[in-house]
């Protein structure tokens, strides 16, 4: 929407004038159709299931994965794709999953931290609050972004762990009074967790698909870069 008000500027002669050339959106929802059926076409094109699945899949579901038509073939094809890449990292394929191996050291405060963050944080007895992971339902073929709430990964996956994610070192150093102070962060007695489920009481949902959004722009000549990190 910030995007939008630039050029919409631009064209009432607000001053001052912005020199806009284009935009970027990082980790985006797009609308549930688009991103609900993304993932096996993605899964495919990155060579993490074969041409023939890919192709058998498609066929039994009619191109329709998040939603999909609710025949026994169509169910079994989607979970073999889904046992080929259930056990990836989600956020980045070419980085092992984290499961938390060293979970009860971490939870006991005896971690062997990086020397830069021991000297700035120190020694702690304190229980961190660590998630750790095990396998649930890490790719979620059919919890795509629907207008109203926004769930978080504990939301969607039934569980207080976030996939492949060791936090540790952030919750140490986002929860460290120094840092807090630094970022001029309100000093509470408030424990800062990675996703937590407030956020789903604050941000919701309520635009639609954001694929006009993108059209209204990009055939106006301005450039895009939507990206994941």
């Amino acid at each position: 929407m910030i995007t939008l008000r630039g050029p919409a500027g631009i064209d009432m002669g607000l001053k001052p004038v912005l020199n806009f050339k284009g935009y970027m959106v990082g980790n985006g929802v797009t609308d549930e159709e688009f991103d609900g059926n993304a993932l096996v076409p993605f899964a495919h094109g990155m060579a993490l299931i074969s041409n023939d699945l890919f192709q058998d899949v498609t066929t039994a579901c009619n191109g329709i994965f998040w939603h999909y038509s609710g025949t026994k073939e169509c169910f079994d094809l989607l979970l073999k794709v889904d046992n080929k890449v259930k056990h990836l990292n989600i956020y980045n394929i070419l980085e092992p999953c984290y499961r938390g191996p060293v979970a009860r050291e971490i939870e006991t405060g005896n971690v062997n931290l990086p020397s830069s963050f021991s000297k700035l944080l120190g020694k702690t007895d304190r229980s961190l609050p660590l998630r750790k992971q095990k396998f649930v339902r890490a790719w979620p073929f059919r919890a795509p972004v629907r207008d109203g709430i926004v769930p978080t990964w504990s939301q969607i996956l039934n569980s207080e762990r976030v996939p492949c994610t060791d936090v540790s070192i952030a919750t140490l150093w986002l929860n460290n009074g120094s840092v807090r102070k630094a970022l001029h962060a309100r000093q509470e007695n408030l424990t800062w967790e990675l996703c937590s489920d407030m956020i789903s009481f604050l941000y919701k949902h309520d635009l639609g698909s954001m694929i006009p959004y993108h059209k209204n722009l990009t055939v106006r000549g301005y450039r895009a870069l939507i990206y994941r990190y």
